[in-house]
Formats: C-alpha cells, sequence, structure tokens
C-alpha cells in the first residue's frame, strides 16, 4: 500500500498468491485430491488492504476415530503468510470456500460442503475478536449439495439449501420435486430468507 498498489484487486498479484495457497497450503493438508482448486480462497476478510487466505483442511487418519475437519485463515504477517485462527468443520469434505462479502463492511468465508454421499451443508465463519467463529447458530443442511453465489447482483453472497418438495408424493429422495430455497446472513446469528425456487 505505501508503494499505491492495490493488492487486493491486483490480478497478478492474486494468480502468484493462488500458486502459493495451492502449491504450499492446500497440498501440504489435502494430499489426495488431484484437484485443489476448491480447498482454498484467496480474499481480504478483514479490510485491511492485505489479502488473507483461506483453506478447508480435510483431515485423514489411519485410526478408526473421526478426525474433524477444519476451515484455517492465513495472514500476512511479518513478510510471510501464518496461521491466524483455525475453526472446526461439520462437512465431511469441500465443495467451495469463498472469502466474500457476507454483510455490509462485514466479510466472511463461505463454505459449501458435504456429508456423506449426498447431503449438502453451508457454513459462514467471520472474524470475531481475532478469531474465527461461526456467523450462524447451526449449518445449514440439505438433501444434495447446493451452491452459494450472488444472486440479486448486491455483491452479498446467499447460500442456500436444496430440500425435497413437501407436495411431492415420491417417496424416493433421488426422483423427488425439490425445492431450492436462498438465505442471506442477517448479521446477527441467524439467516434470512430471500428467495425460495424450484429446485428441478
Amino acid at each position: 500500500a505505501k508503494y499505491g498498489i492495490d493488492i487486493v484487486n491486483n490480478t497478478g498479484y492474486i494468480d502468484a498468491l493462488s500458486k502459493y495457497a495451492d502449491s504450499e497450503l492446500v497440498n501440504k493438508t489435502n494430499p489426495y485430491d488431484d484437484d485443489t482448486s476448491h480447498y482454498y480462497s484467496v480474499g481480504d476478510i478483514d479490510n485491511d488492504g492485505l489479502l488473507e487466505i483461506a483453506v478447508f483442511e480435510e483431515n485423514f487418519s489411519s485410526s478408526s476415530e473421526a478426525t474433524p475437519n477444519n476451515v484455517k485463515l492465513f495472514k500476512y504477517v511479518d513478510g510471510r503468510y501464518s496461521l491466524s485462527s483455525t475453526v472446526q468443520s461439520n462437512a465431511d469434505y469441500c465443495i467451495n470456500i469463498s472469502i466474500s462479502k457476507a454483510k455490509d463492511d462485514i466479510n466472511g468465508i463461505f463454505v459449501s460442503g458435504g456429508i456423506g454421499a449426498h447431503s449438502g451443508r453451508q457454513s459462514l465463519y467471520i472474524i470475531k475478536d481475532g478469531e474465527l467463529t461461526s456467523a450462524i447458530d447451526e449449518d445449514i443442511v440439505s438433501l444434495y449439495p447446493s451452491e452459494i453465489k450472488d444472486i440479486d447482483g448486491d455483491k452479498i453472497l446467499e447460500l442456500s439449501s436444496l430440500e425435497r418438495d413437501p407436495n411431492d408424493p415420491d417417496t424416493c429422495n433421488a426422483d423427488c420435486a425439490t425445492i431450492l430455497t436462498w438465505y442471506k446472513w442477517d448479521g446477527e446469528n441467524g439467516l434470512i430468507t430471500v428467495k425460495i425456487e424450484d429446485g428441478n
């Protein structure tokens, strides 16, 4: 910043930092996945003019006890990227992770994950008192994984849930009609429903 360079929007810097995140941070925590691009995100979560790196760490354990997965935040401190904060994730694996605007001047880490073979789970984490913490009381759990995206063009991401249509008598989840519900974070610890549409 002292040289007048806006690194937050500098594509060359973002590309270089993404390569660093992929090779140095993600591959060491997710060694069994050929495509690791969906395990990290680069963005300015605390609006300090510097880019942070969010990484979904999928833990693999040879023991019979399940090891929880984590979302890790790396910040640029004293000339290098260092681990700043870690929060446990309830997702079995990561479909997408994104540092983006959550509300007004608050940015967050949006995570779309999976549970088992079919179900989806979505989370939102923000910085509070210097640490990553869940922004909502409970993760969104849905029948199948669904998207996180800006559906109304306000540059704030919406979370979503794909559910069975309660009016569909079909008993098979694979064949039933579905509804897709979109939510915004309310700025406290809950969600506001913004749109409901046909999920098929």
